[in-house]
């Protein structure tokens, strides 16, 4: 995109030049040669633009992350019977946070538990670990 601005700019650059070329004479010190211009000018409008698309990126992906988080919030499936409660979001990073997740953990059937992770027992290559009594 922002080599196509460049050189759409240094097409109107170059029109805009050829139709005030006698009234800027006094610019110019030579003869003006339009494919050694145009390529010049692509440069100049690189650095010139080159400022503007990062920092459109920062909004645009800030705008993304703003509208996914009204998306969280207004799943219905993201609701808890138990504290009648749906979820709350507070960060815009919350998405971010969410696909960093390594370990879910659930009962057996397969249901989350409601933030009181109790660890009972765990058997690993045969070896007990944790309440081994029972």
């Amino acid at each position: 995109m922002l080599i196509i601005f460049c050189m759409i700019s240094s097409v109107l650059y170059l029109i805009w030049l050829g139709k005030y070329e006698t009234v800027i004479a006094y610019v110019r010190l030579g003869e003006i040669k339009k494919v050694p211009e145009f390529f010049i000018r692509v440069g100049n409008w690189v650095l010139i633009f080159g400022n503007f698309v990062p920092i459109s990126l920062l909004v645009t992906i800030e705008t993304v992350k703003f509208i996914q988080a009204i998306f969280i919030a207004g799943d219905d499936k993201m609701y808890t019977a138990k504290c009648d409660t749906k979820v709350v979001v507070q960060s815009s990073n919350l998405n971010e946070e969410l696909g960093q997740i390594s370990y879910v953990f659930s009962d057996k059937t397969g249901t989350l538990t409601c933030n009181e992770m109790i660890f009972k027992k765990c058997i690993v290559n045969g070896k007990a670990y944790g309440d081994v009594e029972n």
